[in-house]
């Protein structure tokens, strides 16, 4: 039975009676007129000025994000085996918030984007909690650097999850944090739920960031809990939830598609063995070599980015240990965070290393597709993390008179070191003030002319590309083509394979992108003279 959009309801119900009580509650409208909430309502009346209009371009909106988006919109639904998406498996967690926001508000790409954006611009505005003394500094550092989530992997302008998981999941972490630091862990576990509950079904790597943060509050816990088993047992708990959340998607999956757990990146033992099986011992030796190659090119923006974290971790506490910066009850703590980031960082390469050996098409595996992308989820976490040691070390730190200008030039070095990345990823002025120009890119191409032919759903079609360099990337076509038409019978057609299609065996529309000799050729064959740029082969 569909229950989605009854469930809609009570949860837009349920918001607005939480919101009225917000604002009769004095003390929770006192809490809303914070730096952090300002940071969090400007940005996002910005962005919703900014994406107004804004259309999908990327790769994977058109390949799963937008389009399980889309139908979940369309459809009031889950996808079932009536959905077009490839990537069966694949949790909808921001889907379903997009969902929801969509339902409200309007239902075009630019909305799609804009909901993503409130989740990402939420899981930021925790860390200016962090900030008790020092303000001007503090907040003038957290204003700048959290730019650095904003441009430097999946930005505003596509649904890919990555930021996302980043950020939500530093979120939760800032959440556990706080609450520790002020003895008050109940709050934490109840605020942890949803958010944890959430970060698994984002995508299938929420499963590792839960784990940290459930380690984490295990961590904390242990240290503040009476008994050694309360801690256990409520870390337990908080993992538990999470994964039936995960089960449950799990059982839909099962119920709604044939091969599911076969599909594309689908965590199961069959999906391995079908992966693992078409890459030769040759192939894996090559996936090693570029792997570890790739891992440690310090070259590489993303690796220069966690290089600079973990050196940010060490020189602080060496800073401490001199007695050039006091941190009182926190020295050994730089040093810890040292440790357990190395540690959580090279189990995460392991992951990766797992996903291209394991999980990857050989095609992909081959070239790391999308390494980077994927790299910069655990490195926007370490970063998040080391900005907030940097705020309680501006907040708590107490100096003897006699070394003063030495910890200001010190802090200085820690707050810079911490602002370079920002500039070093992604220039700013592109990501969050200009739009790419619609009418340029490749999706323009195919819509100018599915906008001038009456085109059916669910009617096959070829899509002929010529070997020009501005229309040969097939794949992105194909799934463009896919998210437009909302059909699966679609062909894309290349040079390379236009003779082995018989276009007599059925009625077909033939696309033709681009006026080309070889295919002129192929259609006086066919008796088929004069043509328009969309073709029916009888």
């Amino acid at each position: 039975m569909n229950v989605l959009l009854e469930v809609l309801v009570l949860l837009v119900l349920a918001s607005l009676i939480y919101l009225i009580y917000a604002f009769i509650n004095k003390e929770l409208t006192v809490s809303f007129l914070t730096p952090g909430m300002y940071y969090f309502f400007i940005f996002i009346a910005y962005l919703a000025y900014f994406l107004n209009g804004a259309r999908f371009v990327a790769y994977d909106d058109f390949s799963h994000w937008g389009l399980v988006a889309r139908e979940i919109i369309t459809n009031n639904k889950f996808p079932n085996f009536e959905s077009l998406i490839v990537f069966q498996s694949y949790p909808t967690g921001s889907a379903s918030f997009i969902y929801f926001v969509s339902k409200i508000i309007g239902n075009t790409e630019g909305v799609m984007l804009f909901a993503q954006s409130i989740l990402i611009i939420s899981g930021i505005t925790p860390l200016f909690a962090f900030i008790k003394k020092n303000k001007a500094i503090s907040y003038s550092v957290l204003y700048l650097s959290t730019t650095f989530f904003l441009t430097s992997n999946v930005g505003f302008l596509a649904l890919s999850v990555d930021t996302l998981l980043s950020v939500l999941s530093l979120a939760a972490s800032a959440i556990i944090i706080y609450y520790f630091i002020n003895k008050e862990s109940k709050w934490s576990y109840t605020q942890l739920m949803p958010i944890l509950s959430f970060l698994m079904i984002i995508k299938n790597s929420g499963i590792l960031f839960v784990l940290i943060n459930v380690l984490l509050f295990f961590y904390c816990t242990l240290k503040s809990e009476k008994t050694q088993l309360e801690s256990i047992k409520k870390s337990l708990f908080l993992l538990g939830i999470p994964y039936l959340v995960k089960v449950f998607w799990g059982k839909h999956v099962q119920l709604v598609f044939s091969n599911g757990f076969e599909s594309k990146h689908a965590m199961s033992a069959e999906n391995y063995k079908t992966i693992v099986n078409q890459k030769s011992v040759t192939d894996i030796q090559l996936i090693l070599k570029k792997f570890i190659a790739r891992s440690i090119d310090i070259s590489q923006n993303e690796i220069k980015i966690g290089v600079l974290c973990l050196l940010f971790f060490l020189t602080t506490f060496l800073f401490i240990k001199w007695n050039i910066v006091q941190f009182k009850g926190k020295e050994n703590l730089g040093l810890k965070l040292f440790i357990s980031s190395s540690i959580l960082y090279y189990i995460y390469q392991l992951g990766l290393l797992f996903t291209y050996l394991f999980s990857m098409p050989i095609g992909e595996a081959l070239v790391l597709a999308s390494y980077e992308r994927y790299n910069m989820t655990m490195v926007m976490y370490i970063y998040g993390i080391s900005l907030i040691y940097l705020i309680l070390l501006l907040s708590e730190n107490k100096t003897e008179p006699s070394k003063s200008f030495s910890n200001k030039l010190v802090l200085t070095f820690c707050i810079v070191m911490l602002i370079l990345p920002v500039y070093w990823k992604s220039p700013i002025e592109k990501s969050l003030f200009s739009k790419e120009e619609y009418s340029q890119n490749d999706r323009n191409t195919l819509e100018t002319v599915f906008n001038e032919n009456k085109f059916l759903e669910d009617e096959k079609y070829f899509i002929y590309l010529s070997d020009q360099p501005e229309i040969n990337w097939a794949s992105y076509f194909y799934y463009v083509s896919l998210y437009t038409l909302y059909s699966a019978d679609i062909k894309m057609i290349t040079n390379e394979t236009i003779n082995e299609i018989d276009f007599a065996t059925v009625k077909t529309n033939l696309i033709i992108l681009r006026d080309d000799e070889l295919m002129n050729e192929k259609l006086k064959s066919k008796g088929i003279i004069e043509y328009k740029e969309i073709v029916i082969l009888n």
